[in-house]
């Protein structure tokens, strides 16, 4: 597998992926598309949050391999504590989440070397932000704090942020926040009370109100990913080694429980598939990713055994204790932070069988 040391520090909340930065960011021209006459196909780029010494480190990735290749880092602020990076759907902005500065950084992302540059002042969040997630229109984007509570703010012209409404109660122990593809919906994982918690947004003014608490069989939430047409979710249950699928109402934005698979370790970030196929946790315990294959119209989720010779359903390998996963919008390879080795180890997704070969 391809692994890119990155320095001695820990890694949270792995490479948001920008498929090319679009005009407008940096000033310089478009990239060619890919198998246009123009040039060959343009440099994506790939950010990870370094808690450990407050930098977001920038990658590029070959969109022929997936391979990544280190570009640099850029500091957010001493003692900021970054925790994740979120991106705009069709600018090159990148969103900042600074847990222990209390607020959430927006950049602009230069066109051709993918470098952030800070814009105006970081928006204040009050508690200590955790998590957030961008609107799929661009417009608003959605954080979760320490308080247990959910705060919306509205993308400017500049990219700044400016607070929206006020802030919504969650469960107990919110943990992260996504958005549902159609824009009509956000929830929330709940790692305390073992809730997720569902919101509606206003598509016209972003703004937010109470829709619901889904409870889960297991404990100790950790991640959610919704799969790019919006009918199926993923939860990661940590302390009970186990990740819960969920079919979600495309009109009220309910959550109907599949099932849930058990595991031979706790499970931690999970990512699926743009084909909406396939789905991937992390096993910190067993230093592996699991992978699943996903058929909602039969109701069935199968495990992607990794070494069909050895006895039961193996894992991937993937590092010292895996972290959280991101897949490339175009589907080509899954990206792992490894935490304790303060890495990432790279992959390529066969698209027919959903299986994992490493890079490098």
């Amino acid at each position: 597998m391809q692994t890119m040391t990155l320095r001695p520090l820990a890694m949270v909340l792995c490479a948001a992926l920008l498929a090319a930065c679009g005009g407008g960011g940096g000033g310089g021209a478009s990239p060619a598309t890919p198998g246009s006459p123009e040039g060959p196909p343009p440099v994506r780029f790939a950010y990870v949050a370094n808690t450990g010494d407050d930098t977001v480190s920038v990658l590029a990735l070959d969109p022929a391999t997936g391979v990544l290749r280190h570009q640099g880092y850029v500091h957010v602020g001493v003692g900021a504590w970054p925790r994740q990076v979120v991106l705009h759907p069709t600018r090159p902005l990148a969103f900042v989440v600074n847990q222990d500065a209390g607020a959430i950084s927006s950049y602009a992302l230069d066109d051709v070397s993918g470098a952030p540059t800070p814009i105006g002042s970081p928006v204040d969040t009050g508690g200590d932000p955790i998590a957030a997630a961008v609107h799929p229109s661009g417009q608003f984007v959605y954080a979760v704090t320490d308080e247990e509570v959910i705060l919306a703010f509205r993308v400017d012209a500049s990219g700044a942020l400016e607070p929206l409404g006020t802030p919504l109660a969650t469960g107990p122990g919110a943990a992260s926040v996504v958005v549902h593809p159609s824009g009509r919906f956000a929830y929330t994982t709940n790692s305390s009370g073992n809730t997720l918690s569902a919101f509606a947004i206003d598509p016209s003014t972003g703004a937010l109100a109470s829709a619901g608490t889904f409870g889960t069989p297991s404990g100790n939430l950790a991640a959610m990913a919704i799969d790019p047409e919006g009918r199926l979710a993923a939860v990661t249950n940590g302390g009970a080694q186990s990740v819960t699928f969920f079919e979600i109402d495309q009109t009220t934005g309910a959550l109907t429980e599949v099932t849930t698979i058990l595991g031979p370790s706790r499970t931690s970030g999970v990512a699926i598939h743009p084909s909406g196929r396939f789905v991937y946790v992390g096993n910190p315990t067993t230093d592996a990713v699991a992978a699943f294959e996903v058929d909602l119209s039969a109701g069935t989720v199968s495990p992607i055994d990794a070494d069909p010779v050895a006895p039961g359903v193996q894992g991937f390998p993937a590092g010292t204790e895996p972290l959280d996963l991101a897949v490339d919008p175009t589907g080509l390879a899954l990206y792992v932070t490894d935490l304790n080795d303060w890495s990432i180890t790279a992959y390529a997704i066969d698209p027919a069988s959903g299986a994992l070969t490493s890079l490098g």
